[in-house]
């Protein structure tokens, strides 16, 4: 259970997830089968208005060398989630999972493995940042580009 701005509660199992209001009441719910990606891996995403969830399942664990990820969108009164972008996982190394941050209906990515994205949830659009991400210069060979909104900075 997870307590999310704006006063929703995000419950998840192994195979479903529920969001309710602070009285207690479903606001959405999705479940998935046993399917190739079992691994809910990453949280839930609460969108600001606090209408829209985010969340990847994927095939990833320490160490994979590669692997599947699919990163949902339930919306609110939904008993349905979308999926809105598929990749494959690159070497992982002891780290999986991913990070995802709203800003108005898009959704930016940014996965262990180095895929950044941004997820434009209503029209399915995606905006691959790898290459950009890639070209920056680092440090370090292992050091990585992390995508941030601008708004996240006060």
């Amino acid at each position: 259970m997870t307590f999310s701005s704006p006063g929703v509660l995000v419950f998840v199992g192994p195979r479903s997830l529920a969001v309710t209001d602070l009285d207690g009441r479903i606001v959405a719910r999705a479940s998935w089968p046993r399917t190739p990606l079992p691994v809910f891996d990453s949280g839930t995403s609460v969108s600001p208005d606090g209408r829209s969830f985010a969340f990847r399942l994927s095939n990833a664990h320490p160490g994979a060398k590669s692997g599947t990820a699919v990163v949902y969108v339930l919306r609110h009164g939904q008993s349905q989630a979308h999926a809105v972008y598929r990749h494959r996982l690159g070497p992982s190394g002891c780290a999986v999972g991913a990070n995802m941050t709203w800003h108005g209906r898009s959704l930016l990515y940014s996965s262990a493995d180095g895929q950044r994205a941004i997820i434009d949830t209503g029209s399915g659009r995606v905006l691959d940042l790898g290459k950009l991400a890639r070209a920056l210069p680092a440090l370090s060979s292992g050091e990585q580009a992390n995508p941030y909104w601008r708004s996240d900075f006060s």
